[in-house]
């Protein structure tokens, strides 16, 4: 197979040999077991290896530790019977650069696979996974719901043609960023990257699986959100891009259809999903990108952009849950897109009159055209908007606590305590009478 990683493979080498370093503790190490590795003209050496986050460690008595790094690197695994002996095998490397592990038994192959497989790239993803049924689709992938052949686990998994990837300027790259980045994010509000398989057609990536829908979803059952809960939703989104801002990571996609809720009986809590647009911010910028209705003014322009691409788009975000109709309404695409080009926000009109002048303040700020007079993620968690909403948020939910524990007969919570022994009320967002306006082609 000709995996699209060789040439990224090749570029993180210093040779054209497997093992390339010597070794450096510059992470901890997540497995490591005796193995044995031909060595000498077919001559089988035991050695210790070791997994870090990125690297195999080699470790063989009298001689200087070496490294390999594997992060793009195809995983394999073979089983030889010859009559009564078994042997197991894994196989790391790209192309004719390879090495060859021989283990003791099938479950010591079992958990290097198992640790493997959150470092390189993985093959035969038919081994592990029985795909069910197609659950989205975009642009550059397809996304399939598919439960894991041992343990029956759910799992959404992105499948992305290598053929696209081969074809469309820096499409590889692109992937392999994409890869990279979101092994390196854990974050409670963003999809987590599980596994990266590759066959001869695709490259697949194995996600968590968010089966509550989507928040467009949910604002069109509701067709609005309450402040209250609103701000509960743009705080958790903000302390996202917070969190991917700090690591230099634009998303660039914000928007309704990428935030996922977590199951169909809460209305907050959610993850950040679709990093196919993600970028390290060099602050410098340039690439034409985004959804329309939720791009920022400046990705139309000439000019470059930065990370407040993202502020700009959790501003429509917000527009949305308090107003339910689309910032940048029109009757056709065109128009929606020249409003949208032109970034102007306007908030009059009857969706507006029952929202609290420091809302309208929020949204505006999130929003402006020029992104140096929108604040960071950081500073906007700390608008009196948000400050005050979540405390009375907070307050609801104790009071429902309360009644919670009066109807089932159990005794009063003490002021120092922060356990739940019971389910909290489930608070539904206020709807209203206004029909929901979703943005096409987003």
């Amino acid at each position: 197979m000709e995996s699209i990683f060789n040439e990224i493979d090749k570029r993180g080498r210093k040779s054209n040999e497997f093992w390339t370093g010597c070794f450096q503790m510059n992470h901890r190490i997540i497995f490591e077991s005796e193995v044995w590795e031909f060595q000498n003209k077919n001559l089988l050496i035991p050695i210790t290896l070791a997994l870090t986050e990125e690297s195999l460690l080699k470790h063989q008595q009298g001689r200087k530790m070496k490294s390999a790094n594997i992060k793009w690197k195809l995983i394999e695994a073979f089983v030889e019977e010859k009559e009564n002996d078994c042997k197991y095998i894994f196989r790391v490397g790209q192309g004719s650069i390879f090495k060859e592990f021989y283990v003791a038994t099938s479950e010591i192959l079992d958990e290097w696979l198992y640790h493997l497989s959150t470092v390189g790239i993985m093959a035969e993803i038919g081994n592990d996974y029985n795909f069910i049924k197609e659950i989205g689709k975009g642009g550059s992938a397809k996304v399939f719901l598919a439960e894991d052949k041992e343990t029956h686990m759910k799992y959404a998994i992105k499948a992305c043609p290598k053929s696209l990837a081969n074809s469309i300027q820096n499409g590889k790259s692109t992937l392999a960023s994409e890869i990279n980045m979101m092994r390196n994010l854990n974050h409670p509000n963003i999809v987590k990257l599980l596994k990266v398989y590759e066959s001869e057609e695709h490259v697949f990536l194995v996600l968590e699986y968010i089966n509550g829908g989507t928040l467009l979803d949910r604002l069109s059952n509701y067709h609005k959100y309450s402040e209250k809960n609103a701000a509960e939703i743009i705080s958790r989104l903000l302390k996202a891009v917070d969190y991917l801002h700090s690591l230099e990571i634009v998303h660039r996609d914000i928007k309704l259809e990428n935030i996922l809720m977590i199951s169909e009986n809460n209305d907050i809590e959610f993850k950040l999903a679709d990093f196919g647009l993600a970028c390290e911010d060099d602050h410098e910028l340039s690439k034409r990108c985004g959804s329309p209705g939720y791009t920022a003014p400046e990705i139309f322009s000439e000019k470059t952009y930065d990370k407040k691409v993202d502020i700009f788009s959790v501003g429509i975000v917000l527009y949305g849950l308090l107003t339910g109709t689309a910032a940048f309404p029109g009757k056709t695409a065109e128009e929606r897109m020249r409003k949208n080009r032109e970034g102007k926000v306007y908030f009059d009109g009857k969706p507006w009159k029952n929202i609290s002048k420091s809302g309208i303040d929020m949204v505006s700020k999130l929003v402006s055209i020029n992104p140096f007079e929108r604040p960071s993620a950081q500073s906007a968690l700390d608008h009196i908007w948000l400050r005050y909403n979540l405390k009375s948020f907070r307050k609801i939910k104790a009071r429902s606590r309360r009644i919670g524990r009066y109807l089932l007969g159990l005794p009063k919570e003490s002021e120092s305590s922060t356990h739940l022994d019971i389910e909290e009320i489930d608070l539904k967002p206020i709807s209203s009478e206004g029909i929901m306006i979703t943005v096409e082609d987003a």
